[in-house]
């Protein structure tokens, strides 16, 4: 064991004591270099196809998984362009199944049969929480008396789709000392995957799309528990296989309520770089080839704030991203266009 515990150690310091040896460039220099080289133009075809240096990217990483877990901005009219476009290159690769989350602007014209049993109840809720959302107030337990009575009055049915979207909607408005309890993301997936390898052979391949909170990698940071990406990773090294997962980023220096969505301090200084990168509208990265040097650069500063800690959250959740350099609302055909502010 002593043996064992000063090869570590003298591996440990091996590394670091390389990575001083000589001046080298700098993080930042690594991944403005990493993402230029690693940037692929995003383009779709008339048809609706991937094209281009990303489409073989995504071909071969996609068919070396069996889960493809896409991470979305909410509400965007272009993400549903580009993840017909995935859907389109994973179908000839034997993926047969999709997981799908529905946010504020689809589910609001999904939940119209629920809404209608408890309109009134519902329609002054809705004022509500638009009222707070323009105001950037995302806090959703201070509807949680309001929300509660929706749920009551729908009187929904046991083991039913609307009664597992009401669950959900609870769980989500409970205090963090009440998800102590069954993950409701993780149990629906299970049982759905479980139905799929009983119905259709032991290995069934799956397409997510959730937003990208869900999809990376890691832990929830409001609640503490893994995200179901990370889930979904785990189980993927179970079953021997792997997950790609990959985030859709539109975010920019905006106010809360605008669009696109404001990005976090975080997301500002870490995206600086790719944006500069940028090949087209839309550009993919491959972020994996910066895991390494990250965690160099941590190791090298453990008594101290690391440089490029910035890129550390994004690089480290998600295997690529796919930068939206322009993107607009999602929007039913015939509705106003929404003013870009």
């Amino acid at each position: 064991m002593r043996t064992l515990l000063r090869l570590l150690a003298c591996v440990a310091f091996c590394q670091t004591a390389a990575a001083q040896d000589g001046p080298g460039p700098g993080i930042h220099e690594t991944v403005a270099a990493h993402l230029e080289q690693s940037a692929l133009e995003v383009a779709v075809s008339a048809e609706g196809g991937l094209e281009g240096p990303a489409a073989e990217w995504f071909r071969a990483e996609a068919a070396e998984a069996r889960f493809v877990f896409i991470g979305e901005e909410h509400d965007v009219r272009e993400v549903p362009i580009l993840v017909g476009a995935f859907w389109r290159e994973l179908v000839p690769l034997g993926y047969r199944h999709v997981a799908i989350e529905a946010g504020p602007w689809l589910g609001d014209r999904l939940d119209k049969s629920p809404r209608r049993a408890t309109r009134q109840a519902a329609q002054s809720l809705e004022e509500r929480v638009r009222a707070a959302e323009r105001s950037g107030d995302y806090n959703t337990r201070a509807f949680r008396d309001a929300i509660e009575q929706v749920i009551q009055q729908a009187r929904a049915k046991p083991e039913t789709e609307l009664r597992y979207i009401l669950d959900a909607l609870r769980l989500r408005i409970a205090a963090p000392e009440e998800h102590a309890g069954p993950n409701l993301k993780k149990e629906l997936f299970l049982r759905q995957y479980r139905a799929a390898k009983e119905r259709g052979g032991p290995k069934p391949r799956v397409m997510f799309r959730l937003g990208a909170y869900h999809a990376a990698r890691g832990l929830m940071h409001d609640f503490g528990s893994s995200t179901l990406a990370n889930f979904v990773a785990e189980l993927a090294v179970a079953e021997r296989t792997r997950m790609l997962n990959l985030a859709i980023v539109n975010c920019e220096d905006t106010s809360p309520g605008d669009f696109p969505r404001p990005c976090t301090w975080e997301q500002l200084r870490a995206l600086r770089p790719f944006r500069s990168a940028a090949v087209a509208d839309w550009t993919l990265f491959d972020l994996r080839g910066l895991r390494s040097p990250l965690r160099q650069a941590r190791l090298n500063a453990l008594q101290s704030h690391s440089d490029g800690w910035e890129y550390w959250n994004l690089v480290m959740s998600f295997d690529a991203v796919v930068l939206l350099g322009r993107s607009e609302p999602s929007r039913l055909p015939g509705e106003q266009d929404s003013a870009r502010r």
